[in-house]
């Protein structure tokens, strides 16, 4: 008899509305930024004015911005160049391909209505101190010009995680990223004033933009937003506008090699550029329907993917760079358009809030669209390091670490929540959190409170459990025993016993010849129980979480085989060939972080 793994939920669910905790737009903010590529000395020199009206109900004096292409600059001693150090033993000097080169994000004026301000740069932050204050719902024009100087990159940096280097260029073809600069978040906290770090991304306000972009007439260009318009010059280059509102950064990416395919696909556009991934249109449309049709209506128009030979595996508003091409990295930078450009969240800070559903969200497309193994679930080489998912960035002491926590557990967290809940009320919870929060930097607590309110749970036990603490769930079944009784029935009984202290509700089925003839959920709140089962046949197997559904630390206490059965000895083989398999792939997380942002 199969015991309902949740008995309080039935009926229907009428979604009235959730309650928003976090900040839509706490500003009200534009660029426009005219841009322009030299592919002789390889830089862009920009003219950037940003619009900005203070919503945040106090007088500023200062404004921040973000200069994220100073992290690399040689000799510099940024806290990113630190953490590579610290974490992979190298010096900055591994992402340059030329032991000349330089890259830098230069500041040659800014100023406010007009007016020249002074400014400073410390590390990878810019502050910029206003003539006068600005006051609630004063609004003010900023005029920024500058020059961002692109590293000619080494192969080894054709994935953005490798050493998560974010702009460059090699052999004609350029990736330009976090690239100008961008006003720093100030919400409820006030100026998040985040340097860039190897771990650990990044943190925006959604904004308006309009991009001007001049490059040489040969070149095809691929950018956030929707194509405008172009203008040719009599020097041989042209200028091409994109445009883009509500969202949290802008991308682009510049070849004479791309090739291009257009989809259009019920209203939206989606634009493919690559290289020589010639599978990349069809992966790239297959997996924008799938998550259309299964989260919500995509936040922007357009939807661009680019091949790229330099900081590729990236995910920005309304484009995604590409490096290998492999269906994994498409669907998940793809995926991320949902969660991270649609839905915002504190990278920094909370970085498991866009790559968990992410991460999730690829493998349920793969699974289920594409006919992939389920073994391709991170959660099962998921290898618990105790430190809590909701640590910063800065709180992990190495890759692995920090890859277990956002990708293998922070996925784990959504696969168990679908088991828990059931597909119908998890994917509607999904659904109210992407259009609830659509548009808006969200919270954790946002993420919890869309699920309590749809599903009509208190689910605190389960995110206290798996978001609070570093703790492990690790359910072993032993002492198992079969008895022949007088009426020709078999009595199973065996114990269940907690070696971690996560309580979740596991299931146990109770196989005879392949076929489950018992299944029982346990509710896991004691360390341990005793169960006696009757059954007509002798078991031939008993499996814990036999779908794997739960992030159990160690699997090989999860079944027993009946020493007596002609399938245990069959299968006895197989068994060792499996636990070995399971150690190799403890060994692969870091190495499956590699080439996704």
């Amino acid at each position: 008899m199969m015991k309902s793994l949740f008995s309080l939920l039935a009926g229907f669910i009428l979604i009235v509305g959730i309650s928003t905790t976090s900040w839509a737009l706490p500003n009200d903010v534009s660029y426009e930024i005219n841009a322009t590529l030299n592919t002789d000395s390889h830089f862009i020199s920009g003219v950037q004015t940003m619009s900005f009206t203070n919503r945040t109900g106090i007088e500023l004096n200062e404004l921040y911005f973000h200069v994220v292409s100073n992290a690399f600059t040689r000799g510099s001693d940024t806290l990113y160049q630190q953490d590579l150090s610290r974490f992979l033993v190298v010096t900055v000097d591994r992402i340059y391909n030329n032991p000349d080169d330089n890259a830098f994000l230069a500041i040659e004026s800014i100023s406010a209505n007009g007016t020249p301000l002074e400014f400073s740069i410390n590390d990878t932050l810019m502050k910029a101190n206003l003539i006068q204050p600005l006051l609630p719902d004063e609004s003010i024009t900023v005029n920024i010009q500058f020059v961002h100087d692109l590293v000619e990159a080494a192969p080894g940096n054709a994935f953005a995680a490798s050493l998560a280097v974010r702009s460059g260029y090699r052999d004609g073809t350029y990736t330009i990223a976090k690239w100008y600069p961008q006003l720093v978040v100030f919400d409820e906290d006030g100026w998040h004033l985040d340097e860039y770090r190897f771990m650990g991304e990044f943190y925006g306000d959604f904004a308006d933009y309009t991009l001007n972009i001049t490059i040489p007439q040969t070149m095809k260009v691929g950018a956030s937003g929707d194509f405008v318009e172009e203008t040719f010059h009599d020097d041989n280059t042209k200028t091409q506008t994109y445009h883009i509102k509500r969202a949290r950064d802008v991308a682009w990416a510049a070849s004479n090699l791309f090739r291009e395919e257009v989809v259009e696909w019920q209203g939206k556009t989606i634009r493919t550029l690559w290289l020589n991934q010639f599978l990349m249109p069809s992966i790239t449309l297959d997996s924008f329907q799938y998550f259309s049709e299964t989260f919500g209506e995509y936040a922007y128009n357009t939807l661009t993917a680019v091949q790229v030979n330099t900081a590729g595996g990236m995910e920005y508003p309304g484009i995604v760079m590409i490096a290998s091409g492999s269906v994994e990295e498409i669907s998940h930078e793809v995926g991320h358009e949902w969660f991270y450009a649609g839905v915002g969240n504190n990278e920094f800070d909370e970085m498991w809030l866009d790559e968990g559903p992410t991460t999730f969200a690829s493998e349920l497309y793969r699974i289920e669209s594409r006919g992939e193994p389920d073994n391709i679930r991170r959660m099962l080489t998921h290898i618990e390091g105790g430190i809590p998912i909701l640590s910063t960035s800065t709180d992990f002491n190495s890759i692995n670490a920090f890859a277990n926590a956002h990708y293998n557990k922070g996925s784990s967290i959504f696969w168990m929540l679908d088991e828990l809940l059931g597909r119908d009320i998890f994917l509607a919870s999904m659904r109210a959190y992407y259009q609830n929060f659509k548009y808006q930097n969200a919270t954790t607590q946002d993420l919890i409170d869309t699920f309590k309110s749809v599903s009509g749970q208190d689910l605190d036990w389960f995110f206290d459990q798996w978001l609070n603490t570093g703790n492990k769930l690790d359910v072993s079944l032993q002492n198992v025993q079969v008895e022949l009784q007088a009426d020709e029935t078999q009595t199973t009984t065996f114990d269940l016993i907690h070696q971690g202290s996560i309580r979740m509700p596991i299931r146990v089925d109770i196989i005879s010849d392949s076929t489950v003839i018992e299944s029982f959920i346990w509710e896991g709140l004691e360390d341990q129980a005793s169960f006696s089962i009757n059954t007509p046949q002798s078991p031939s197997s008993i499996r814990v979480d036999p779908k794997r559904k739960l992030l159990e630390q160690d699997r090989a206490d999860n079944f027993w085989l009946n020493a007596s059965t002609d399938m245990a000895i069959a299968n006895n083989g197989w068994m060792w060939v499996a636990a070995f398999a399971g150690v190799l792939l403890l060994l692969i997380p870091a190495t499956r972080l590699i080439g996704m942002g």
